[in-house]
């Protein structure tokens, strides 16, 4: 994967407007690959609950994104590990980027502004 590119499976026109953000999620259906499901994931609020098929005569299931959010960075958030100056891939808008530095600083972690 390569930082900044879009990795999405479907084309831009066939994605929902309200979903056209810098972070989404698009589930895809083996039976309906032409009408993927989309979810604007917008960084200032909890993550998005999707619905997930397992198999074609299950029901759908729904996934709690925001408590597997929670798991690792509970796990796995450890300024050793993660170097959080160089910031994510692509940038963030100036309001995600202030609320980002706010969110670190508030666990203890500096990030200098305008890292990138």
């Amino acid at each position: 994967m390569v930082p900044g590119v879009w990795t999405d499976f479907v084309d831009e026109q066939r994605i929902p407007f309200q979903c056209r953000s810098p972070y989404r999620i698009c589930v895809g259906r083996a039976e309906r690959p032409e009408r993927p499901e989309c979810y604007a994931a917008i960084l200032q609020n909890a993550s998005p609950r999707i619905r997930i098929l397992l198999r074609s005569d299950d029901q759908d299931v729904v996934l709690y994104l925001q408590a597997l959010v929670a798991r690792i960075w509970d796990d796995g958030a450890d300024e050793k590990r993660i170097d959080y100056a160089r910031g994510p891939a692509p940038g963030l808008n100036p309001t995600d980027e202030t609320w980002m530095i706010e969110l670190l600083a508030d666990h203890g972690i500096a990030r200098p502004r305008g890292a990138t």
